[in-house]
């Protein structure tokens, strides 16, 4: 890159000399045409041209009273060396006499000797390029100029005006005294001209035709003061098309000048831009702007010294510099930059948006600022070498993230300054600009500036001055007219002109001088202004009195004037800034071109049409802005003015740009949109929606090959984005298809039609119909195409969803117009205002906890904008608003293999203590301070300097925390502490007595409140004698006390507990007393158990069926609530909502919702995990599966959703996202209400396929159809909800559940209620109809009973089996009676069925019924099997006794030592400490667990006959006994292990397979020997499963599957690090993890073949044969065609899959035709296209 940074900007001055009147054309023709184009050109040279035309400019004082003509035109000259031009024509011009000049002019030397001789420009002429008369800068004889240019016009023309003596007199000598001796006198100076040419080797004068045109004006000979009939005739017709040998005139003086130029700056020839790329180009572009905007500007007070104030000062806020449009910020910064750049020692990073190309999004200039910064060597990367990776300080959004570490990286001090933030094409949104720090790094200064009149402007910078603390520098107006006249003569002496007073008096006398930007714009027309006499005129009526209207002044004059090119200058002004007003932001100079040409029909060729183009562009460059490569308006009022002026051309315009746009996109014009340009896909549907009343734009954005081309080149979000302007309700519908659709068409568009029929197939739409057939006629592929809705109808209130790199929900939060999803692995904060995933960070995890997902570990808080995450080992802290990491401290991976805990087993306790000392149990946040909570010592971090300080140490003595406002307490039996975290300090310590247990406390304003009991030991045992309260004044640290004893009625068996309130302290000790703070009185004292206190009122269950509202103020009961408690019941108020929830596990969980005000019961919700909201009038519940919305005022049920796994949920204004524990994210909106009707209500939605028949279940029958599912064989009713069914062939099954409703889950409101309604509710809730249907005979029979939450049904041929919670019964089902019912003693049973066999255990007792001999052919006490010892001993734990401790599953049984015996109620279980269950059975108790002689599923008990023996596995004994004397044939112990699936027992035909943890043992039981020993891997929490082929056992655990031969006896193959997904007919199908590859072995043959790697898939549920050449692989999101012949995929359609058990096995995808029904759902219909 070429260092151009060391080149300075200069001045390139040229002076025009000629006549004035006869060459305003020409004057004109250069100013307007020529030095535009050439400015344009010195400008990418670092070189500013300055044209110096003084047919005005010269004042009135120095031109009449002073006589200062003569010097001032000699000293331009002298500016302008070493460029002079010089036009002669036919006319000699004026002759100034020794009056005519001052004294000073006379003092030139030989000045005296030309007076009266020579015109004007005759001296003009001698004073440049023969003898300068004398140089007023060096006070010396100047040197003649090196480059002199001369042109002759031809007197051709004079034919055309010949008739017309006033014209005649102004382009001729035919006014003069003698026109003889001025003619000759023209010709002698033309004959000097060639001899000083060659002499002095100038260039040879250039003779130039030009032709007369009467269409046109020469407003500059216009007469004041005169007739107008005579300004008629002298300003009608004017001079055009100027050549010279046919060549433009244009070109030539373009040519010499740039010759000329390059000989005096030869080093600036390296400076084509067209060989300058990326950041120097940008850094050019940059440059000009500054040095070529610096006009109009004066210093005022303070302006400088203010932005110089802030870089000087050290602090590290953000400044934001603000003003009205057109008040000169930019010219203000501009020019501070420029003395800035002065300094040797400053570092400046500086981007004008609109300057340059890369400035049309924020993204795009923070790329370019880092790259500068890289270039510059200004970062140091060494210690954040991650910024160099992954792309980050190339990628805008990247950069956001991680700015405020960029900038931290910067070795020296760096001034960052981004002008114009309002001009960019990205929104002045608060939410793309939360990546700017609220404190900047050292080194880092960080200027923005905006315009600040707009509502969502001023927002702006109220958000940078609050949210993001910047300091606001707001630029005033002039309102001193002394400032804005040093600005007008700042401007005009840049361009050596001047104003006299009049003018300049009548200039300032406009209100809107004022604003600096009118004064550009009239100053920059005055400028190119060819009539000093009409001059004053102009100023006072032609500029309107805004920059608006000045903007329509300068559209006007370019419309009138001539045209220096083929194109009318009307048409072509409102078309070329018409159709840049037009575009979104601004248009390509090819774009324009195009639509001139189509404007024009094709008038002229391309290359003129641009020309013309360039022509007007060039003149009003200073007000145009560049965006990649497009012009735009580079001021507001610009473009106002334009939509002003050609209102009436608007949808013309919009027509004419989308036929441009729409000849790129359909580049061969049959609708297939083959075109590559990306801009022309941008553009074209914006266009559209302003033409025809959106016709065409709605049959495009209707079109598939529209819709599928555009997803291939941009994201799904631009798709959408074309639907902003749709007015159609069917384009709405789209819309929302596609972002419902977003997040899967964003990682694969080939899903579109996919998607598009699974979401708008069942709605009746002539549009949407259409656009599907279109999507299935252009698939060219094997697909499944969905029948149904299978996403979901969008007519729906779910509107779409966000899925990021969360797949482990912790918990979702809000924050202004984010939404922050927390998971195990990640975080994922989403823009809800571009629904766009902008930062997602990396949450890290150690030890066993990187290997083992345990969402409990987790913890988040989000306060402000500061995210805090607490894992197991650390703790991270973010900025939501750039995702910036604040801090993150913890164990390191190292110390994590430091301290073993990498490894799954456990280790040692010396090991394990530091382990313990570094987890991290909780944390707390007050403002910038953390409490962070270890198990042994808490330390306190203050967040802003990440700086620790270790408070508090406390070992081995449970404390329980609490943050109240700024106090953080902890409390244990033997203290409670009080820090204050404003200032870091013990403020209260309070102390137990040696005879003294702390039982509870609170704290409320500056009261500690502590409740205390006195104990006495006796005989060993220590009792609580007394109970008294404390209350602690923290900031006197006195302290009162009030007796509970003596005031309260107190049962010491109970829980103390304390709420302090306002006015009251509220005690609990089985009743609930309300005490006064103040006077220390029992106010009352209330029946009643667990009270939530809800605005000064208490609401409790007083016991008898009520729920109690008590006014704490009022000091009275204020209404009741009726309500049946159940045990374990909740409730808690929301808003004028009370909900009372009871959650138990052996009943269906429900809620009830009451109105406060109203004590009415609003309606129930049925189903378990209920969660609550409220927002404004309406309540949302979600419950396992389902999110109702009803409205709080009578409960109606205003919309339901079935959304399963729900576990998180924000409420924004309109729309609450609902966040899955998987982590996806589906946004419902809150005020829908639109019902989405299904055309057919009978659709079946459980089927199985089985003995070539198609069995499915639909809402109240089974039915039975042929295998084409086309004619219905049969049909059983039924009532209830089919929880479970079984084929059985000729038997089918069905397990129904009683209900009142459909579906597991309902909302019934009040009034759908009669008055025992919930009472039959429950009572109907655990009964079931088991249902038996013999299918070849139409046999039914069916029987009712109460079973088990999971009851048990078996059968066998035509029996039955079932387990109710009182009995075990056996059916003859074809009989339709019971053969035999036994009514168990205890609480449970063991029942088993093996073939005609059922095994009922009852306590120790099994007994074996045989179904065929109808009778009890065994009956077995296992423990006098077993054992012959006395049960009773207390060495065996009986079964009365397994029923007791099912009761409580914590209770301990303690042995009696010699020394004292330990009571249950002193030993304390803290369910939130390290101690777990498997730590009570320590040594210190040495306590194991008894042996039992009862079966048990729980613990994989088993037992089976075979032949003449008994297998039983017992105490993690296998015993295999001889029937006829129960002896011991042989027996196995098994390893001891913590799960109990890690032992089990199969009995496979005659084979006995016993796993021992990872064991394997196979006993031949013929033989009675163990023909085969192995080992398999075997995780802690993994199954063993196995299957019996004819000759194989198939054995499978984690990823080892084995198969074993019956023949051999012995593993024929292994499998690891594979699962098998499925087997049929003898074919096993395995899926690799490591790479996903799908294997296929056939066990006939033996021989294995591998499928397809897709490494993108998930976990593998299915496979499953379309024909004899394609396969269906199922995973959770996707099913996949794959082709066995090419071993290719065909097609990916990511399709719903449910994962649920109901014909006793996971759901399977039915085929049926060509048509598949996915998960065994009729709704889930799809149709498998074979297209091509």
């Amino acid at each position: 890159m070429d260092n151009h940074n060391s080149y300075q900007w200069k001045n390139i001055y040229v002076f025009i000399s000629s006549t004035f009147n006869d060459m305003h054309a020409e004057r004109d023709y250069l100013v307007k045409n020529v030095f535009p184009e050439l400015s344009v050109w010195c400008n990418e040279r670092m070189l500013r041209l300055v044209d110096i035309d003084l047919r005005w400019g010269i004042t009135e004082e120095d031109s009449k009273i002073n006589k200062r003509v003569v010097d001032i035109c000699l000293n331009r000259i002298d500016d302008c060396r070493p460029f002079f031009l010089c036009f002669l024509g036919q006319r000699r011009g004026w002759i100034p006499k020794k009056e005519d000049v001052s004294e000073e002019t006379l003092k030139r030397k030989g000045i005296n000797e030309v007076l009266g001789k020579d015109s004007v420009t005759e001296m003009e002429i001698r004073h440049a390029v023969l003898q300068p008369f004398w140089d007023h800068k060096t006070e010396e004889m100047g040197v003649p100029v090196d480059n002199a240019f001369f042109f002759f016009r031809d007197s051709k023309y004079l034919e055309s005006i010949k008739d017309r003596p006033e014209l005649m007199k102004i382009f001729t000598n035919l006014d003069e005294e003698n026109e003889k001796e001025a003619d000759e006198a023209i010709v002698k100076s033309k004959k000097e001209i060639i001899e000083i040419c060659k002499k002095h080797d100038h260039p040879e004068p250039i003779l130039y035709d030009a032709s007369w045109d009467n269409t046109l004006s020469t407003p500059e000979l216009y007469l004041a003061g005169v007739n107008e009939s005579i300004n008629e005739k002298r300003t009608k017709g004017r001079l055009r098309d100027f050549k010279s040998s046919e060549a433009k005139l244009k070109d030539i003086i373009i040519e010499l000048l740039k010759d000329a130029i390059l000989k005096e700056y030869p080093e600036r020839a390296r400076f084509d831009w067209e060989f300058h790329e990326g950041l120097e180009h940008e850094q050019l572009q940059q440059s000009e702007f500054i040095n070529t905007n610096f006009e109009g500007f004066i210093k005022r007070k303070g302006d400088f010294e203010k932005l110089n104030y802030y870089v000087d000062r050290n602090d590290n806020n953000i400044l934001a510099v603000t003003a009205d449009a057109g008040l000169g910020k930019t010219t203000l910064i501009a020019n501070w930059i420029l003395e800035l750049l002065e300094k040797d020692d400053c570092n400046i990073c500086y981007r004008f948006v609109g300057a340059s190309n890369r400035t049309d999004t924020i993204n795009h200039i923070l790329e370019s600022i880092v790259e500068e910064l890289k270039y510059k060597n200004l970062i140091d990367l060494n210690n954040k070498l991650y910024l160099e990776s992954e792309d980050i300080l190339v990628n805008g959004e990247k950069i956001k993230r991680y700015f405020y570490d960029i900038l931290s990286t910067l070795n020296k001090k760096t001034i960052f300054v981004i002008d114009g933030l309002n001009q960019l094409t990205d929104e002045l949104e608060s939410s793309s600009y939360l990546w700017l720090p609220r404190k900047l790094p050292v080194n880092a200064k960080f200027i923005v500036s905006f315009k600040c009149s707009l509502k969502e402007e001023l927002k702006f910078a109220q958000f940078l001055e609050l949210e993001r603390k910047a300091e606001i520098l707001n630029i005033e107006p002039f309102n001193d007219i002394s400032e804005r006249k040093k600005l007008v003569d700042e401007y005009l002496s840049k361009n050596l002109k001047s104003l006299d007073e009049a003018k300049l008096d009548s200039l300032l006398s406009i209100e809107a001088t004022k604003n600096p930007l009118f004064l550009k714009i009239v100053l920059s027309e005055l400028r190119v202004y060819g009539s000093f006499e009409t001059l004053l005129n102009k100023i006072k009526y032609d500029f309107g009195s805004s920059p608006k209207d000045a903007f329509i002044s300068v559209l006007k004059r370019l419309e009138e004037d001539t045209a220096y090119c083929k194109l009318n200058s009307e048409v072509a002004v409102s078309s070329i800034f018409g159709l840049i007003s037009t575009s979104r932001n601004g248009l390509e100079i090819n774009e324009l071109t195009e639509a001139l040409i189509k404007i024009t029909k094709n008038q002229l060729p391309s290359n003129e049409v641009e020309d013309s183009i360039h022509l007007y562009l060039r003149q009003l460059r200073p007000f145009l802005a560049r965006r990649e490569n497009r012009v735009d308006f580079l001021y507001e009022a610009f473009d106002l003015a334009i939509k002003e002026k050609y209102c009436d051309r608007k949808e013309f315009y919009h027509e004419i740009l989308s036929s441009v746009f729409r000849d790129k996109v359909d580049i061969y014009n049959n609708k297939r949109w083959e075109g590559t340009e990306k801009r022309a896909f941008q553009e074209l549907p914006y266009h559209l929606s302003f033409v025809n009343s959106q016709r065409e734009y709605n049959e495009l954005l209707f079109d598939y090959k529209w819709l599928y081309r555009k997803l291939q080149l941009f994201d799904v979000r631009d798709v959408i984005n074309d639907f902003n302007y749709a007015l159609s309700n069917e384009l709405k519908l789209l819309c929302r298809c596609l972002e419902q659709a977003s997040n899967i068409l964003k990682s694969n568009y080939e899903q579109l039609p996919v998607q598009l029929w699974g979401r708008l197939c069942e709605i009746n739409n002539p549009r949407i119909k259409d656009l599907l057939q279109q999507a299935a006629n252009e698939t060219k592929k094997i697909w499944l195409k969905p029948e149904r809705a299978v996403f979901g109808d969008v007519r729906s209130g779910i509107i779409g969803s966000y899925e990021g790199n969360v797949r482990h929900l912790h918990k979702l939060y809000s924050y202004k117009n984010r939404i922050v999803v927390v998971g195990y692995f990640w975080v994922d904060i989403w823009d809800t205002t571009l629904n766009k995933l902008i930062y997602s960070m990396n949450i890290k995890h150690y030890g066993r906890a990187k290997q083992i997902i345990n969402l409990n570990t987790i913890e988040s808080l989000l306060i402000n904008n500061r995210l805090t995450v607490k894992t197991e080992h650390n703790i991270y802290v973010w900025n939501v608003d750039n995702g910036e990491n604040l801090t993150d401290f913890g164990l390191s991976e190292e110390e994590c293999q430091e301290y073993n805990l990498n490894n799954e087993v456990e280790v040692e306790d010396d090991e394990y203590k530091e382990y313990k000392e570094y987890k991290i149990e909780s944390f707390y946040i007050y403002n910038n301070t953390m409490v962070v909570v270890y198990r042994d010592y808490f330390s306190i971090l203050d967040i802003e300097i990440s700086k620790f300080k270790i408070v508090f140490s406390h070992k081995n003595i449970i404390s329980k925390y609490s943050l109240v406002d700024s106090n953080f307490i902890l409390k244990n039996s033997t203290e409670v502490i009080v820090w204050d975290l404003n200032n870091f300090k013990d403020v209260i310590t309070v102390n137990a007595a040696d005879n003294e247990e702390i039982l509870n406390c609170d704290i409320y304003n500056n009261n500690l409140y502590v409740i205390k009991a006195g104990k006495e030991k006796i005989n060993k045992k220590k009792l609580i004698k007394k109970v008294f309260l404390e209350i602690w004044d923290i900031s006197q640290n006195k302290k009162s006390i009030f007796d509970i004893d003596e005031k309260l009625p107190v049962d010491y068996n109970l829980t103390f507990n304390i709420h302090a309130l306002s006015n009251d302290i509220v005690i609990t000790n089985g009743d609930i007393h309300i005490i006064d703070s103040a006077k220390l009185k029992v106010k009352c004292s209330l029946h009643g158990k667990d009270y939530y206190v809800h605005e000064n009122k208490i609401y409790y269950y007083d016991y008898q069926d009520k729920i109690i509202e008590y006014d704490l103020e009022r000091n009275e009961v204020r209404g009741s609530f009726n309500y049946i408690a159940k045990e374990d019941d909740i409730f808690y108020c929301m808003e004028d909502c009370l909900f009372t929830y009871h959650d138990f596990m052996d009943e269906k969980p429900w809620m009830n919702i009451w109105n406060i005000k109203s004590k009415k019961c609003l309606g129930t919700v049925f189903g378990g995990h209920c969660q609550t909201f409220v927002k404004d009038d309406k309540i949302i519940v979600i419950n396992e599966t389902e999110l109702y919305i009803i409205k709080s005022e009578n409960g109606l049920l205003l919309n339901k959703y079935e959304i399963f796994n729900i576990n998180s949920l924000i409420i924004s204004e309109d729309r609450i996202y609902c966040g899955q524990g998987y982590g996806s994210i589906l946004i419902v909106e809150l005020h829908n209400q639109t019902e989405t009707p299904r055309e057919d209500n009978t659709n079946l939605n459980l089927m199985n396929k089985f003995h070539n028949s198609i069995y499915g279940v639909d809402n109240n029958c089974i039915r039975i159809f042929d295998k084409d599912l086309k004619m219905e064989k049969k049909c059983f009713q039924y009532k209830g909800f089919i929880e479970r069914l079984n084929l059985s062939y000729p038997y089918m099954f069905a397990l129904v559940k009683h209900r009142k409703f459909e579906t597991h889950n309902e909302y019934v409101s009040y009034w759908q209620m009669d008055q025992d309604y919930f009472n039959k509710k429950l009572e109907n809730e655990s009964l079931f109809t088991v249902y038996a249907w013999n299918v070849q005979n139409n046999q039914s029979f069916q029987v009712s009973r109460k079973l088990v939450h999971f009851p048990d049904i078996f059968n066998y041929e035509n029996y039955m089996v079932i387990k109710s919670k009182s009995s075990v019964e056996i059916f003859n089902i074809d009989e339709s009676k019971c053969i035999y019912r036994y009514e168990y003693i205890n609480m449970d049973a063991f029942i088993k069925c093996c073939k005609e066999k059922v095994y009922i255990g009852d306590g120790e007792r099994v007994y074996i019924y045989d179904m065929i001999q109808k009778q009890i052919i065994m009956t077995l006490d296992l423990f006098k099997i077993y054992r012959d010892e006395n049960k009773e001993s207390g060495k065996f734990e009986t079964y009365a006794e397994y029923n007791e401790s099912q009761k409580n599953i914590f209770a301990l049984a303690f042995e009696e030592t010699d020394e004292e015996t330990v009571e249950k109620e002193d030993f304390e279980y803290d369910f939130y400490s390290e101690i777990s269950f498997d730590d009570l059975w320590t040594s210190d108790f040495d306590i194991q667990p008894k042996e039992h002689f009862y079966l048990n599923d729980f613990m994989q008990d088993d037992i089976f006959k075979y032949n003449n023996y008994l297998i039983i596995k017992l105490n993690g004994h296998i015993k295999v006994l001889d029937i006829g004397d129960f002896s011991i044939v042989f027996e196995q112990k098994l390893s001891p292990s913590i799960s109990y699936e890690a032992n089990k027992i199969y009995l496979m035909d005659r084979y006995l397979v016993t796993f021992s943890c990872g064991d394997v043992y196979i006993w031949n039981l013929d033989t009675l020997t163990l023909v085969d020993n192995f080992s398999m891997l075997f995780g802690e929490y993994e199954t063993w499963k196995v299957h019996e082929f004819e000759e194989f056992l198939l054995l499978q655990v984690n990823m080892e599957t084995r198969i074993w031969s019956k023949n051999t006896e012995q593993s024929v193959l292994v499998f690891t690090g594979c699962e098998l997904i499925k087997f049929d007919d003898e074919r096993l199908f395995f899926q690799d993890f490591e790479n996903y590859s799908i294997n296929l072995f056939d066990l006939k043959s033996g021989k294995s073949e591998s499928l397809s790697t897709l490494s993108f898939m998930d976990k593998l549920e299915d496979v499953q044969k379309i024909n004899d050449c394609f396969l269906l692989l199922e995973y959770k999101k996707y099913k996949v065609i794959y082709n066995t012949l090419t071993g290719k995929v065909e097609s990916v359609n990511m399709l719903p899959y449910n994962n649920y058990f109901i014909w006793e096995e996971k759901a399977r995808s039915i085929k049926v035709d060509d048509y598949l029904y996915g998960s065994g759902n009729a709704n889930q219909k799809y149709k498998i296209e074979f297209n091509d």
